[in-house]
């Protein structure tokens, strides 16, 4: 699965929760199973705590996820969010990749481009 297809995932599963995440902090999380479902609700939360230090030390992404927040309707919004988690995934993949290519432990480094 491509970078791109996993940002797109994670945007349309934070978009809903988004509001409550910003507004409330650790209350919100208490409350987004009685507002958009449990199912949703845990896929969101294990999401955000993923993400939330990236996001954290990233201005353009805070703003990106508090743009959403206050229009979580917004198309374009989305779209801002959706390129920083694309940025941020992308950083984390590119990073696990070539620690695992300086271990020796014979994956391809994505220079190579050789990645599977």
């Amino acid at each position: 699965m491509d970078i791109a297809t996993v940002a797109a995932g994670v945007t349309t599963a934070l978009v809903p929760a988004l509001p409550f995440l910003v507004k409330a902090g650790e209350k919100g999380m208490e409350t987004l199973g009685e507002k958009v479902g449990e199912g949703i609700s845990a896929t969101a939360q294990a999401l955000w705590r993923k993400l939330w230090p990236a996001v954290k030390a990233n201005p353009t992404a805070t703003a990106a996820v508090e743009d959403v927040a206050a229009a979580p309707d917004d198309a374009d919004f989305q779209a801002a969010l959706r390129a920083q988690i694309k940025k941020i995934a992308g950083g984390r993949f590119i990073a696990t990749c070539r620690v695992g290519a300086s271990a020796g432990s014979g994956r391809p480094s994505p220079a190579s481009g050789q990645l599977r």
